[in-house]
């Protein structure tokens, strides 16, 4: 019996009514915690907007329009507008559902989301796992929008944030519908239909004083300076442009240097050179570059140029480090100086990001001042850096690795929680080994990150990154690394149902193995295939070619593949009613897994034959019920953790142990609901509905059963809504009846 008492007590709602979505700006979304309650990107400084800020809070009401749209040109302040129009619009409760916020970087190539990836992004924000997550755009349109009525028809109306938009294709796919709302910021006048716009232009005069003199003393409240020279203070704004990024590195340069005068400064910027791009028509804002950035010291201004060669989103220490070559205790004070240059900002965990003029800026510095050959190696130090990081955390997170390197990872999820910070960065390094014709780097990163993108569902990466991975084997003739890439795009087609892809890439797969004699890889393949087959209901073929993987499997000591193909070998014959025989080969798969030490698998296959016990053997049943969960538990598999939980519950209700089954169920719902399964959250939510149903509590059945459809139709489940739907109908007739409840 599972204890009430150890019900973990996670609020499943959105806490704090902020949800940060995935990769797509600084603060990653994990596989784990798919609903991120990290928070808008900070705001602190804001200083005027007072009109547009009113405008904006009326076009986000209730009766406003369903989009607006902020345009202006570069450094005036649109993302900053946004984000403290969004806060203020949560913190008055006008978007009880929470705000998704999404930065799309449409005028940075390198780092430009296109709308398929962040409506991935914000499904998972939204709570759909991965795995439920459709490849085809038009279908995550579909999904994002049923999401999203869902919460219409809770109360939970939500604010869409997407920041950096270039192109209408970056906005019109990420509409919410009618009761929510959708901010948008653009350098230029979008044509979305029917959007509320505002233009943003520069700041009056006398609000851009009020930032500099904000800022100076915000860093020391007893710096007068700006009020005390009223007129050099005019000035120093006004050769900034008025604009509020020039205007917040200029108030720097003052807080900096408390005992230079403003017009000392002013004087600077106005004898500043101009030369070589412009951004935008804003001169302004090149004079304030150039003259942050020759005040730094010249280590810091390496780092600074050298950063507009990290392909990713945000930048952590160990991937500076080897940007620069310097030890981490060096590079921590190179960018502690750059964040008080106001250069670049902290972007959570440790992480640092930049406004896209300034990555520009830093570009053709390097192209400038740095050589070829300086910027080569630095570019492969940094992929050589994420390699390292990539392999450590997989030999922890792969089971089939038996001798794991020296990882600088405790556990599982110490090398799962860096897995998620670093996602986004390792799937831009390859593309950037790609890029760069660093074609082993990308063969070995692919290898690495395939475990942790397949096991949390990142299906658009792991496609992207494999066939990166085929065709980098191909240029360097590398046969068996081409089928290791091919097997892989094979299992991912078949995750995302593409089976006439899967089964191509694997024969593909298995040509190669057959060529170059690789009995041990031609196992592993011939697994997948029969896995393939038995997911597309052929299993007369899927046990051929299960049986045949399995006596290689043996032939070669590959366990993992032993063990894969009994366990697949028994979910046909549990399909095909024979379930005896599904135990008995259960039963040498758990053996296997146990004599390796394989936690992961053991859970597996431990869950899987409670499922075989569980009609006629509920003793034996329980047992392996409890012992899953305890090693779910002890491994930190939560997702894992839910199923067991919510097996013994159908158990126990199946046994009359309501009190027991409600207790589980209730547990399984809230580890469903704080990980973000939206699909098992439907599966318990239809289980605690048939156990009020036996224990006669017809309301509370009922009101499961709907919640359980609605969470059904959002994941497209024809078959599981036809089977609430039916539930409901018949609950239905007899709700009036005496006695009922």
């Amino acid at each position: 019996m599972v204890n009430p008492s150890s019900v973990n007590k996670v609020d499943a709602q959105v806490g704090g009514n902020v949800v940060q979505a995935g990769y797509v700006h600084t603060i990653n979304a994990t596989a784990a915690v798919p609903t991120a309650l990290a928070g808008l990107p900070a705001d602190e400084g804001f200083t005027g907007r007072v009109g547009e800020l009113a405008a904006l809070a009326a076009a986000m009401a209730t009766d406003g329009a369903s989009v607006t749209a902020i345009a202006g040109p570069p450094g005036v302040g649109k993302s900053a507008l946004a984000v403290r129009a969004a806060r203020l619009a949560l913190d008055a409760g006008e978007f009880p559902g929470g705000v998704l916020f999404v930065n799309v970087h449409g005028y940075d190539q390198a780092r430009r989301i296109e709308a398929h990836a962040a409506l991935g992004a914000l499904l998972r924000a939204l709570g759909v796992l991965g795995e439920h997550i459709p490849y085809d755009q038009g279908a995550r349109e579909i999904l994002y929008r049923s999401a999203l009525a869902t919460a219409a028809q809770d109360g939970k109306r939500i604010l869409v944030v997407a920041d950096n938009c270039a192109t209408t294709d970056q906005v019109l796919p990420l509409q919410p519908g009618t009761a929510h709302r959708l901010l948008v910021t653009s350098r230029h006048s979008l044509p979305i239909p029917a959007a509320r716009r505002i233009a943003l232009g520069i700041l009056p005069p006398a609000e851009a004083v009020t930032v500099l003199d904000d800022a100076v003393r915000t860093a020391n409240p007893a710096d007068d300076r700006v009020a005390a020279g009223a007129t050099a203070a005019a000035e120093l704004a006004s050769l900034c442009g008025y604009l509020p990024l020039a205007l917040r590195i200029s108030a720097h340069m003052l807080a900096d240097q408390p005992d230079i005068p403003i017009a000392e400064l002013a004087e600077v910027l106005a004898s500043s050179p101009i030369r070589g791009l412009e951004f935008g028509d804003s001169v302004a804002v090149r004079i304030a570059f150039d003259t942050s950035y020759a005040r730094l010291p010249v280590d810091e201004a390496r780092l600074f140029r050298l950063m507009s060669l990290h392909a990713g989103p945000h930048i952590g220490l160990d991937a500076a480090s080897n940007l620069v070559g310097e030890p981490p205790t060096v590079t921590r004070r190179l960018l502690d100086g750059l964040r008080r240059a106001h250069l670049i900002e902290p972007a959570g965990s440790g992480r640092y990001q930049w406004h896209d003029l300034l990555r520009l800026y830093a570009a053709e510095r390097c192209a400038q001042e740095d050589t070829a050959d300086e910027s080569t190696a630095a570019v492969k130090r940094v992929i050589i850096g994420y390699l390292a990081g990539a392999v450590s955390a997989n030999t922890v997170v792969d089971p089939t690795i038996e001798t794991p390197s020296a990882a600088p990872f405790a556990d599982v999820a110490a090398a799962l929680s860096w897995f998620d910070l670093e996602r986004p960065n390792l799937v831009a390094a390859v593309a950037q080994a790609a890029d760069t014709s660093h074609h082993q780097h990308v063969v070995d990163l692919a290898r690495a990150l395939f475990s942790y993108l397949n096991l949390n569902k990142f299906w658009s990466e792991t496609l992207t990154v494999n066939e990166r991975a085929v065709a980098a084997a191909r240029q360097l003739g590398d046969r068996e690394e081409e089928a290791y890439a091919l097997v892989r795009l094979g299992v991912t087609y078949r995750s995302l149902r593409r089976y006439d892809d899967s089964l191509t890439s694997l024969r593909s797969t298995l040509a190669i193995q057959e060529a170059t004699g690789d009995t041990h890889g031609r196992g592993s393949t011939m697994n997948a295939l029969g896995t393939t087959y038995r997911d597309m209901g052929r299993f007369n073929e899927a046990e051929q070619w299960l049986d045949t993987a399995l006596d290689l499997c043996r032939q070669t000591g590959n366990w993992f593949g032993e063990a894969t193909a009994l366990n697949t070998l028994a979910t046909i014959r549990r399909r095909q009613g024979h379930s005896a025989s599904a135990i008995k080969l259960l039963r040498r798969a758990l053996a296997i897994k146990r004599e390796v030490g394989d936690r992961y698998g053991e859970a597996m296959t431990l869950n899987t034959l409670a499922s075989a016990y569980h009609n006629a053997r509920r003793s034996e049943a329980e047992e392996h019920y409890l012992q899953a969960l305890a090693i779910k538990r002890e491994t930190g598999d939560r997702h894992g953790e839910a199923i067991s939980l919510n097996g013994l519950g159908r158990l126990y209700r199946e046994a009359g142990r309501y009190d027991e089954a409600l207790s589980c169920l209730t547990e399984a719902l809230q580890v469903r609901r704080s990980t973000g399964d939206m699909f098992g959250e439907a599966i318990t939510l239809e289980e605690l509905g048939t156990t009020y149903r036996d224990l006669g509590r017809i309301d509370d059945a009922m009101h499961h059963y709907q919640l359980a459809l609605a969470e059904y139709e959002q994941n497209s489940s024809p078959r599981s809504v036809t089977r609430v739907a039916d539930r409901l109908a018949r609950l239905a007739s007899t709700a009036g009846q005496p006695g009922r409840r």
